[in-house]
């Protein structure tokens, strides 16, 4: 969710960059991009520079019936404008992990929590998301049926402190595995509850 293609628009999202992937069952991903500039009327270009980076493990076989992969991304943008109106650069640094496991007798869970830390200018970034869902499958029923529960969270800027920026960064995102194909809205500045079936 946190970085996606952006299906589902006039113009889905490209990148210039590398991607290097080390190990198969466990792995290593590192990626360094630009997002694609798309022009309608002449040739695609690239950004000013490489300006998001990442690093994502995926951790298969060390906990039984359980996938781990933590991640932190690093998103740069060489001309922002605080609150305050001051004219700088922005690093912004997102940390977390989603997990997936498989629990006795059907049950199942699997989720995701960062913190995003960081300077947008003279502001200082403290932001924040999660991902929890479990859920039961009737594996003995006709069809198979899932219950699942699912509980969303990402932080927005209580405008309490005017050198804090606290909403949530979705960053590139490409939200429909968690508010579906029609979402009207993105991942900040939410508390979602959900059950479906």
């Amino acid at each position: 969710m946190w970085v996606g293609i952006s299906d589902w628009t006039n113009t889905s999202r490209t990148w210039d960059g590398f991607h290097m992937r080390v190990g198969n069952v466990n792995q290593l991903n590192l990626f360094s991009t630009s997002v694609v500039t798309v022009h309608p009327t002449n040739l695609d270009t690239h950004g000013a520079g490489l300006t998001f980076h990442g690093a994502q493990a995926k951790l298969a076989t060390y906990v039984p019936h359980t996938t781990i992969e933590p991640f932190i991304l690093v998103h740069t943008l060489p001309r922002v404008t605080s609150q305050q109106g001051v004219v700088g650069s922005q690093t912004e640094v997102t940390f977390g992990s989603y997990y997936e496991t498989k629990l006795p007798l059907g049950f199942d869970s699997s989720g995701t929590g960062d913190l995003q830390r960081g300077s947008y200018s003279n502001d200082s970034i403290h932001a924040g998301a999660a991902i929890v869902r479990g859920g039961y499958g009737a594996k003995r029923l006709p069809w198979q049926p899932h219950l699942e529960a699912e509980y969303d969270y990402a932080t927005g800027n209580p405008h309490t402190n005017p050198d804090r920026i606290g909403t949530y960064d979705q960053e590139y995102p490409s939200n429909h595995n968690a508010f579906g194909l029609v979402d009207l809205f993105g991942f900040q500045k939410v508390k979602q509850r959900r059950l479906s079936l």
